[in-house]
């Protein structure tokens, strides 16, 4: 698949995309690693965070963008107690969907929803669609995965 196959994508994918303030911003988690481990494992350590730093940062800004809309619709600002549980208890699968449903989940199968329907009616082959909603695929997944994936010590036992 060449730019020119995926139309106006060919302003979006470019070099400058690859180098974003935030690969500077890792610079000293990256020499911190190198320092400690050796270069190769440091390195290695550095690429192997990157997945699962960007799910968690992409969730979090819908945290932060939810409730700051949420602030100026209300007219509320502040902190509310969210009695939310120390950092290291287990919540289940129903407690999860209470603290994030309305703000993550909902929005994520409305994403989805229209993904699929995207795919359905688009004259696209699947990988010209593919490289089109690789991000919004990624946030759809952060947004209904990062709380099972960074809940403490999940168990069988919440399937149920």
């Amino acid at each position: 698949v060449s730019y020119h196959e995926l139309g106006l994508l060919n302003a979006v994918i470019a070099v400058p995309w690859l180098l974003q303030v935030g690969y500077f911003m890792a610079l000293p988690m990256l020499v911190e690693l190198i320092i400690q481990r050796g270069w190769l494992r440091g390195v290695w350590d550095f690429l192997m965070a990157l997945p699962m730093g960007l799910i968690f940062f992409v969730f979090h800004l819908r945290t932060k963008t939810f409730f700051f809309t949420q602030g100026l619709l209300l007219g509320k600002g502040g902190y509310r107690g969210t009695g939310r549980l120390f950092g290291l208890d287990r919540q289940t699968l129903v407690e999860l969907y209470k603290c994030y449903g309305e703000s993550h989940y909902h929005e994520a199968l409305l994403l989805l929803v229209c993904l699929i329907l995207y795919g359905a009616f688009s004259s696209d082959g699947f990988l010209p669609y593919l490289i089109r909603c690789i991000l919004i695929i990624l946030i759809v997944f952060s947004w209904l995965a990062a709380p099972i994936i960074f809940n403490p010590n999940p168990t069988g036992e919440d399937l149920q």
